[in-house]
């Protein structure tokens, strides 16, 4: 499931005041989320000596506890808790699964991406062009 199922729900709810607030509460949490971009990201951390795999990392970690942190507040805040809406269990299942995703991806980040990671630092210095 994609987050923007959650939205195909969301608009076919008929209490308009729920599908308002969730809304909101899903547009500030994807906002949350795709800011700042990885560019972004590297663009403040310019001076760092840290490598730019380990930015890499730290970056990916970041936005994926911003995904679990802002799923379960929606859940508990912005989610009705009675079923009002025969789509509201939908839609807490579609972020319900994204937010297991997450916690996946973020327990097992390291076996996914240390490969990649020594792609990327074996590669970085003849690809950046030095100053």
């Amino acid at each position: 499931m994609h987050f923007s199922d959650s939205y195909l729900h969301l608009k076919k709810l008929k209490d308009k005041t729920i599908a308002n607030r969730l809304e909101k509460a899903l547009k500030t949490l994807e906002n949350e989320v795709n800011n700042p971009s990885f560019i972004k990201f590297l663009k403040q951390k310019e001076n760092s000596e840290i490598p730019i795999e380990e930015l890499r990392r730290i970056f990916d970690i970041n936005q994926l506890e911003k995904v679990i942190v802002g799923i379960d507040a929606i859940l508990a805040n912005d989610l009705p808790k009675d079923e009002v809406d025969p789509r509201i269990p939908l839609i807490r299942e579609i972020l319900t699964d994204i937010k297991k995703t997450a916690d996946m991806r973020k327990e097992r980040y390291g076996l996914y991406n240390n490969s990649r990671f020594k792609v990327i630092a074996d590669l970085s210095p003849k690809l950046v062009p030095l100053p």
